[in-house]
């Protein structure tokens, strides 16, 4: 064989491409996901103590989109591959061919479209899905010069160059080290589970750490908030950034804050949509989270905004609608709750 290209659709979340490259995959296989989404993707987490980290790093816990039970999924260490003897196109190819999506950590010094290509050595995600032998070339997904998750290509020698240049300490960096290979689990069907959604929708309102009860084998996060508490740490981070406080300022905003708090209400959208069609009416909370959505939009385009131009008054507005989003979940998700007992 000497081409094949494995297809990939849109992703519910991109933010981080941990979540977007599992996400995309299962988006290309039909809905029936879509209500395992539902009943996860509820509860968030952040840095407790931000000014330590330098960093607020809002996602949703527990890295979901890698342990979808619509994935078969195994995890090679980079190091030990690195360290057999063995042809890396050949492994990729005969993946490839099997069905498997390739999920590395490269250089993107080596890699096109990229914005450290050429010019900086930086350590990364990158999807390999596809490969075409008259071209030399392998189809990829990830974050492209301009930050949009988009689709590109990449010859073989620069990703082998790419590949070969991981050279990140792998116990101290042990997310360096893996390599995930993903296959669709076309006979899976989830069932959706009103249990799960209640107790993450209680977590969040309560900022619950979820971490206790569903981390069986290992001990839970620490330094960390969750679910409604997020929002106070995005609060701190503003006032830091009012203030020109390092290392808050040194890239400007962190638009990945607001991406996020956008795509979790897209998905909460939905997710009260698919509660209306199939389990209780709730028409008058669809028609007030249209507002959240909206204001969180808005959220989003304004950090774009303070990119161009950091003005203290966009600031301001980023302040003001983080404490209405804020209630306005609390208000609305505790409704919500109240009406599925």
């Amino acid at each position: 064989m000497k081409k094949k290209r494995l297809v990939l659709g849109e992703p519910i979340v991109v933010t981080y491409n941990y979540e977007a490259f599992p996400l995309s995959i299962l988006a290309a296989y039909g809905e029936n996901y879509l209500k395992w989404i539902y009943c996860n993707y509820i509860q968030l987490n952040a840095h407790r103590n931000i000014k330590k980290y330098g960093d607020v790093f809002l996602a949703f816990y527990d890295n979901q989109g890698i342990k979808s039970p619509f994935l078969k999924t195994q995890n090679v260490k980079w190091s030990s591959l690195s360290s057999l003897d063995i042809n890396l196109h050949s492994f990729i190819k005969t993946h490839i061919n099997l069905e498997y999506y390739l999920y590395f950590q490269v250089d993107e010094y080596y890699v096109p479209e990229r914005g450290a290509f050429g010019k900086r050595h930086y350590i990364h995600d990158l999807l390999l899905f596809g490969y075409d032998d008259d071209n030399e070339t392998y189809n990829i997904a990830g974050y492209n010069q301009e930050g949009l998750y988009t689709i590109s290509k990449i010859s073989y020698i620069q990703f082998e160059n790419a590949f070969y240049a991981n050279n990140i300490d792998k116990e101290e960096n042990e997310w360096a080290d893996n390599i995930y290979l993903f296959k669709y689990n076309q006979k899976y069907d989830y069932k959706f589970n009103i249990k799960l959604l209640k107790k993450l929708m209680s977590d969040y309102l309560n900022s619950t750490n979820s971490f206790e009860e569903y981390k069986r084998y290992d001990n839970p996060q620490a330094d960390t908030v969750y679910g409604l508490e997020v929002y106070n740490k995005i609060v701190e981070y503003l006032h830091y950034l009012k203030a020109g406080e390092q290392p808050f300022t040194q890239y400007g905003i962190d638009n990945r804050i607001f991406r996020l708090i956008k795509e979790h209400k897209l998905i909460m959208l939905e997710r009260l949509h698919y509660i209306n069609d199939y389990i209780i009416y709730i028409e008058d909370l669809i028609e007030k989270y249209k507002d959240v959505l909206d204001i969180t939009n808005k959220c989003h385009m304004l950090a774009i905004k303070y990119r161009l131009l950091p003005k203290e008054r966009i600031l301001d507005k980023l302040l003001n609608y983080i404490v209405i989003v804020k209630q306005a979940d609390e208000d609305i998700l505790s409704e919500l709750l109240h009406k599925l007992e």
